[in-house]
């Protein structure tokens, strides 16, 4: 589990050890650059609250899409990806222009 000041995050570390020393030592990457912290092993509570975080993802997008619309905004919602603690959302779009998305976000 990753945690930052709004939260934690659920992540899965498929590799450890040597091997992935070694890998990133061939690849010229350095630990620093991509080693996070792990706190702590999830417990099932974390994995279910992650769950249900990830299965509100898409109805959260098509919701927001709504949103922009009603409130005239050319931004094109591309993706919305929650933590795994539910406590904070990522909104990723794409624009030609400038967007104030002030009052969209006051309505999320």
């Amino acid at each position: 589990m990753e945690y930052n000041i709004g939260g934690y995050d659920v992540g899965y570390v498929p590799l450890a050890g040597e091997l992935v020393r070694m890998q990133l030592r061939k690849k010229n990457v350095r630990t620093e650059e991509v080693v996070k912290k792990i706190y702590r092993r999830a417990t099932p509570v974390d994995v279910t609250k992650w769950k249900l975080a990830k299965e509100m993802e898409l109805d959260t997008l098509y919701k927001t899409r709504g949103i922009a619309k009603e409130f005239g905004l050319s931004m094109k919602l591309t993706d919305v990806d929650y933590q795994g603690d539910k406590y904070k959302a990522t909104f990723y779009y794409t624009d030609e222009g400038r967007v104030d998305y002030r009052e969209l976000i006051k309505n999320l």
